[in-house]
């Protein structure tokens, strides 16, 4: 049987639900209510499922008793999972009492009975059911001409605030109702925050839901522009700043001038999909044109031309520290073996580094982020914020608040019990909410808790125990599971990614358990866990209803799991064993490895480190490295093998797979700009290795050759050149001469011998657009403009004529023929190569070809757009060491000199042409010699720098060479 509508309603209000059906049904509609359907004989169940499927709409009467009932959250979630974005209107919140709505609930557009006379709540419930059946609220007559001021009309287009469950950032959910204001806000993920599904919502947070107000609201040119929200794990952070932006930052609420708020969890992606969301909301909001960077670039003039306010949750997550330990317990400068380094605090993503210092450097967008650690560009000394930050380390909530909590979750009344919770708790909400929950549910006896917690010896929560009172809580709540909610709980907790229902059947089903737990168990065991606030229920994309964990409750999950983890841990890797391994070319993004990099971090877990190494380079990292925008989990996947950090070595035993995975790490921080710490792994691998590598020294050698280390580039590559001639490695012995030749013309050396090596041996087995970029590259030295022109066309050429080209050699070859028109003096015909090589190296994290397109392209711009070519260049150098890239440090500052000086800013110039040489000289070693520039004068140098004689090139390099190409 079909309805019109279904009302999920709690027993207290039974008065109101049967009212509301009588006025429904007066007025033609079905209705299937409990108190009249609901007869004896029918199965309770089946009618109840029977409502939710088959009832067109569900009318959710929203009261206080109703936000305590597990029954209700259950129905209305069912309603919210068919339409999670709004379109159909399938969920209709109606509140019949002054009551919140928290959650996502607080995000569906409702309207109120109460407080109104018998005939006024009538009309108003019979014209918005109206209303909804319609889909919108356009009036029978025309509205009366609107009389506003100029000023009050020019606020930009409409949106519709938004807050779906999943859907595409951009795409507005109709909402109904009145009109919206011109605002945009944006949520990716599906599951609601569980200290907002509290029935009072967030509580305790007045103070500083009032300063994250002052902060978005003040304008003043000193204001501070970035907060940090930074907290212990279970403290609230992500919920405070939801709460904010869903109570404070839309509707009448709004600050003025806002155009946009923007949410994004690094939980849900990382930058490239962070960019791609912010330009497309910005883009719908945003009129006139912009230049045509690309994704990336447009995200970055909107956020200075527009009043935006970005949050960014959990950016704990780009932080070099937790890629390197991802799964230690847990970055918040808790419990750690050693001490976070400021190091391990850095941003290993320079886009997400670069965002922040827009920014900070004036624009009129904010910044929120809430973190477990403060990133250390955010500090101007240790400990201290920079100018512009603003710190709010979250405090625990005050006793007011607990006892507001506690009362709202049915918690029971006994004074002493609430102060032993208050006591060993310290105000943590997650703590709180688990606890009431526990015993609102009858899980957990009040007297017991009692003697349970003083058994244990829980500490006093002073701030040096609060971390081991929190853990201990929760593993003592954790505890007193029955063993099937154990059971499921260890195998959600025991995923990377939120398992789904069907994920954790399977696992279970694979535990060979006596009695065997049955689907039906399992289903009933999530549900109870959701109830106890230990899993949160959420849906993918797909549709598939999935199940996440707080990393907290997580490592509580996992404390007391014992054998059983160890046997979950089993069961996943015999799950995802024997998938088969995707195709290099069949993997479009990080989904198509899930069964792989599930099997690969239960391999880490069960400490099978050789095995996950093994499986790592023969399955993960083809496909990780043809798609580069993922380095930065490439860099989380393999930092799990490195347990005491990046410079401790891996803990894999076998020294041909530690090697390999040494050489992984390495390259993995080269493209993300990290050029020194490349170097050490690479070192370290040698200095495992039982022999001479030539690979290992030739990718030293093309890691250094960027940096300061010039003298020790050429010492690499001359070893790699004698371990390939030992070994006949003539396609090893090719590569590594172009980079000897790059380093010697770096340093004003001759590279025509090099050049004649190369000529004599086999190029066969390497690709076509490569050699063709190293020979361009050459050229360009060398001055040969027309020439560096032709093998940059060839380069790209064969880049783009594959099927399914290699990104990285198509961006290089775009770099090198820009590179060569800006050179030929056609700077015009440059900018859109060069635009698009910038647009792409910066969406893949490819620093070292975005700093070369950067340069190019300032050079390109500089005459006709001197301050647009000035701000690429600091956009790309500010904030990065310049010993780390010296040959794009000092040709960036010989190109910003070239603009000051253009501009009649001599002294300015000059400064920058000082810095340049000081640079180019290092502190030791090979000096890095201009090819560009006459330091002198600053004149254009149009010829190769350094001698073709031979004289200047090192012994060393002249015997290998010998060696190599016998006379």
């Amino acid at each position: 049987m079909h309805w019109d509508f279904f009302i999920s309603y709690t027993q207290p209000d039974r008065p109101w639900a049967e009212w509301v059906a009588w006025q429904l049904e007066e007025a033609g509609y079905s209705v299937l209510l409990q108190a009249w359907d609901f007869v004896p004989g029918s199965h309770w169940t089946s009618r109840m499922h029977d409502g939710i499927l088959g009832a067109e709409r569900m009318i959710v009467l929203l009261s206080h008793a109703y936000l305590r009932s597990v029954y209700g959250q259950a129905e209305w979630q069912a309603a919210f999972r068919s339409d999670p974005a709004g379109r159909a209107h399938r969920l209709v919140p109606v509140r019949i009492e002054d009551c919140p709505r928290p959650g996502l609930l607080g995000g569906i557009v409702s309207f109120d009975l109460f407080q109104l006379s018998d005939e006024d709540a009538k009309a108003i419930l019979l014209n918005q059911i109206a209303v909804v059946v319609a889909g919108r609220a356009k009036p029978p007559a025309e509205p009366p001409f609107p009389d506003v001021d100029a000023e009050e009309s020019s606020t930009g287009p409409s949106v519709q605030p938004w807050f779906p469950g999943r859907a595409t950032a951009g795409s507005p959910a109709a909402t109904g109702g009145s009109p919206a204001p011109a605002f945009t806000t944006v949520r990716v993920d599906s599951s609601p925050y569980p200290l907002l599904t509290a029935p009072c919502g967030l509580v305790g947070r007045q103070v500083e839901t009032d300063q994250i107000s002052r902060f978005v609201e003040n304008t003043a040119a000193n204001a501070d522009r970035v907060m940090v929200i930074r907290a212990l794990g279970g403290m609230g952070k992500s919920a405070l700043a939801w709460d904010f932006l869903r109570s404070q930052a839309s509707g009448d609420h709004r600050p003025k001038r806002l155009e946009a708020v923007v949410w994004w969890s690094f939980e849900d992606g990382g930058a490239v999909e962070l960019f791609e969301a912010l330009a497309r909301v910005l883009d719908a909001i945003s009129p006139g044109e912009r230049a045509d960077l690309g994704t990336v670039e447009r995200a970055f003039t909107l956020i200075r031309e527009r009043r935006v306010v970005l949050v960014l949750d959990g950016v704990e997550r780009q932080l070099a520290a937790y890629s390197s330990m991802p799964h230690r317990p847990m970055l918040d400068g808790e419990r750690r073996v050693t001490p976070v380094s400021v190091t391990e605090r850095r941003l290993v993503d320079g886009r997400i580094r670069r965002l922040i210092l827009e920014v900070l450097e004036g624009a009129d967008s904010r910044i929120i982020m809430t973190t477990r650690l403060m990133p250390e560009e955010l500090e101007a000394t240790a400990g201290i914020s920079r100018r512009g930050v603003m710190l709010m380390d979250l405090p625990p909530i005050p006793p007011p608040a607990v006892d507001h909590l506690l009362d709202s979750l049915g918690a029971p009344a006994d004074a002493l019990l609430r102060s032993e919770i208050e006591r060993i708790s310290a105000g943590n909400p997650l703590v709180l909410q688990t606890a009431a929950s526990a015993l609102a549910t009858g899980r957990v006896d009040p007297s017991s808790l009692v003697s349970d917690v003083a058994a244990r010896g829980i500490p006093e929560a002073t701030i040096e125990g609060s971390i081991t009172a929190r853990e201990e809580f929760l593993s003592l709540l954790v505890s007193r599971l029955d063993e099937s909610e154990r059971t499921v709980a260890t195998v959600v907790a025991a995923f990377v990614e939120s398992p789904t229902t069907a994920e954790v059947r399977r696992v279970v089903g694979r535990l060979d358990r006596e009695p065997p737990i049955d689907d039906g168990e399992i289903e009933e065991a999530l549900g109870r866990l959701n109830a106890l606030t230990l899993v949160t229920r959420g849906e993918s994309g797909l549709g598939e209803r999935r199940w996440s964990m707080h990393p907290v409750v997580r490592g509580s999950v996992r404390s007391i799991a014992g054998t059983t983890r160890s046997k979950v841990l089993g069961a996943i890797r015999n799950e995802f064993s024997d998938a088969p391994d995707p195709a290099v070319d069949d993997v479009y993004d990080l989904i198509d490895l899930r069964p792989q990099i599930e099997l690969f971090n239960a391999l880490c877990d069960l400490d099978m480190c050789d095995e996950a190494a093994r499986l790592y380079l023969r399955t993960l990292s083809g496909p990780l490295m043809r798609h580069l925008k993922e380095n930065p989990r490439r860099l989380q996947l393999v930092g799990r093998l490195f347990p005491g950090g990046w410079g401790e070595g891996t803990a894999v035993k076998d020294p041909t797979l530690d090697v390999g995975i040494l050489n992984e790490a390495a390259l993995t921080h080269q493209w993300l700009g990290q050029n020194k710490i490349a170097a050490g792994l690479l070192r370290a691998a040698m200095k495992r290795s039982n022999v001479d590598d030539a690979h290992l020294q030739s990718n030293l050698a093309s890691i250094l050759m960027y940096t300061d280390d010039l003298e020790d580039a050429c010492h690499s590559a001359v070893v790699a050149l004698r371990l390939s001639a030992q070994a006949g490695d003539t396609r090893r012995a090719v590569i590594t001469l172009y980079y000897l030749a790059i380093i010697l013309r770096q340093t004003g050396r001759s590279s025509q011998s090099v050049l004649r090596a190369i000529d004599q041996l086999d190029h066969r087995g390497l690709p076509p657009a490569w050699v063709a970029l190293r020979r361009g590259d050459l050229a360009l030295w060398d001055g040969r403009a027309d020439l560096a022109l032709d093998y940059g066309r060839r380069s790209l050429q064969a880049a783009t004529r594959l099927k399914r080209p290699y990104e990285p050699s198509v961006i290089e070859a775009s770099r090198l023929v820009g590179q060569a028109l800006v050179a030929c003096g056609r700077p015009d015909q440059a900018i859109p190569l060069l635009e698009d090589a910038l647009r792409r190296a910066g969406r893949l994290v490819l620093i070292q070809e975005e700093l070369a397109a950067r340069v190019a392209l300032a050079k390109a711009v500089q005459i006709k757009d001197p301050s647009g070519a000035e701000r690429l260049l600091r956009d790309g150098f500010d904030h990065r060491d310049p010993r780390e890239y010296r040959w794009f440090a000092v040709d960036g500052l010989v190109v910003l000199g070239e603009i000051r000086q253009s501009e009649g800013r001599h002294r300015e110039a000059a400064l920058c042409r000082q810095q340049a040489r000081a640079l180019a000289r290092g502190p030791s070693g090979w000096a890095y010699v201009l090819w560009q520039t006459d330091m002198a004068d600053g004149r254009t140098q149009h010829g190769p720098s350094g001698s073709d004689d031979g004289s200047a090139v090192p012994p060393e390099v002249s015997e290998v060479l010998r060696l190599l190409v016998p006379r």
